[in-house]
């Protein structure tokens, strides 16, 4: 029957008015624990909600469960099981920061709060937020620790379930932004799933109202990310919690952030949690999502990995009459930086060949240049220095560029390509690892034409000086 009318204005607002809400004291990805829960203080002074320490994580750091609402259904969020994907967490204070404003919903905040008690336990592993790390201090993921129950994350994670026992259960993550969406190969922006609480799939009401639920919050994306939402795998992992809680009765739906384009800092995937979040309250409030057909879950498009960061094609091989031109897949990777809040790039060749079905969320046309890297980093160390748009090289820069560019790969005798350090692939092949490299420069008749630096694709200009 499609979205109710109330809930589609109530959408517009909370996307229209997101500014009014955003807590812009942590606008980054990476940030301390300290910082986060300074900002929760902060909003209590405004918003009436309970705070309580419900356990200390393996390193000693509290573990909080957030409480505000006073109704009969009971909903439980939780964030960043994965200490490297906090998009949900951030979207959480902006939630908060809404339940402290007035303003003309008003009416529907009292309504929420009237109907839903919301239980919110964030920020699951702070150990390895602080690390920017997916396991905890120890090494173990979390979310394969549901039945084990060895670290102290995950017990408290069951315990805090069992003695909630919610209607609803929101399982938030953040998945690889180079997923893609169907035949499109759209970038996977919203990943959902009505998590399988069995072997063969089965799906009972709880699931079913998951199922539909998660319908709902498709079409509330149809407006602004058309396309870009699909559904992340099904296959069933006795081990983790959403699986786990669905089959003891909860209706748990995983929601992952994945990419979008221009959002490194996943900003505006911070403010679409905030939207379905929200969005999904009022539905479960109101029941509408009872009315959302089974089929809208049923026909999201799958995610699949069909991306790479950088796709540079025609690209010359040193021998053309075996292979003349091909496409390379680079991908990038962030090294974060120990006791800060930044990081390093590495850059990894992971695809090579024709590369047919696969998209580049940047594409470029190498016109038959060789791919090649500098042994000598120190001018590209220089170049990226002063990248603003454009690289611009003196003449001694580009001498030195001619005198040390060594091929990154070259074929070999029987026809698979052989990387400067030996090793031997075959065409057309994902390479799970990849090859690490340092700055890439595409050559043409021995003169350099383009940079990849940190994974970004510049042109360089010979100086006039």
């Amino acid at each position: 029957m499609g979205l109710d009318p109330i809930i589609k204005e109530f959408r517009n607002f909370l996307y229209n008015n997101y500014n009014s809400f955003k807590v812009g004291k942590i606008s980054k990805r990476r940030f301390k624990y300290e910082e986060y829960f300074d900002c929760i203080n902060i909003l209590r002074a405004s918003v009436h909600f309970s705070f309580e320490k419900i356990g200390d994580s393996e390193e000693g750091r509290a573990l909080s469960l957030i409480k505000i609402g006073h109704g009969e259904t009971k909903l439980f969020l939780w964030s960043q099981m994965h200490g490297d994907e906090p998009t949900a967490s951030l979207a959480i204070l902006d939630i908060l920061n809404f339940f402290g404003a007035s303003d003309e919903v008003n009416g529907v905040r009292e309504f929420l709060l009237n109907n839903l008690s919301i239980y919110i336990y964030p920020v699951v592993n702070p150990d390895g937020a602080l690390k920017y790390q997916r396991e905890n201090i120890n090494g173990v993921d979390l979310n394969r620790d549901a039945v084990n129950l060895d670290t102290n994350e995950a017990k408290v994670l069951m315990t805090t379930f069992k003695n909630i026992q919610p209607h609803f259960a929101f399982n938030l993550h953040d998945q690889n932004s180079r997923y893609s969406l169907g035949g499109n190969n759209l970038q996977a922006a919203i990943a959902l799933l009505a998590p399988p609480y069995d072997e063969s799939g089965s799906v009972n009401s709880n699931r079913s109202d998951a199922m539909k639920l998660i319908g709902g919050i498709k079409e509330l994306l149809d407006d602004y990310i058309p396309g870009h939402v699909g559904k992340y795998s099904d296959e069933y992992e006795p081990n983790a919690f959403g699986d786990t809680f669905q089959g003891l009765g909860s209706s748990t739906i995983l929601l992952e952030s994945g990419g979008w384009a221009g959002d490194v800092e996943k900003q505006y995937l911070r403010k679409l949690n905030f939207v379905i979040l929200l969005s999904s309250f009022l539905m479960i409030s109101k029941k509408s999502y009872e009315r959302i057909a089974l089929s809208v879950y049923d026909d999201l498009p799958m995610n699949e990995r069909n991306l790479f960061d950088l796709i540079v094609k025609n690209v010359s091989t040193d021998n053309g009459a075996l292979h003349e031109q091909i496409s390379v897949g680079i991908n990038t990777y962030e090294i974060p930086v120990e006791g800060e809040d930044t990081f390093t790039i590495t850059t990894k060749v992971q695809g090579i060949g024709a590369l047919i079905g696969f998209t580049g969320l940047t594409e470029f046309d190498a016109d038959g240049c060789s791919m090649c890297i500098l042994p000598n980093n120190l001018v590209c160390k220089s170049i990226v220095e002063k990248i603003i748009g454009e690289v611009i090289l003196k003449r001694e820069d580009i001498n030195v560029i001619q005198n040390n560019a060594q091929k990154l790969f070259q074929v070999s005798n029987n026809g698979a390509l052989q990387f400067c350090d030996k090793t031997e692939v075959e065409l057309n092949v994902l390479i799970e690892d990849g090859f690490q490299t340092e700055n890439i420069i595409l050559m043409q008749d021995n003169i350099p034409q383009k940079i990849i630096a940190n994974g970004v694709l510049f042109p360089i200009h010979a100086s006039k000086v």
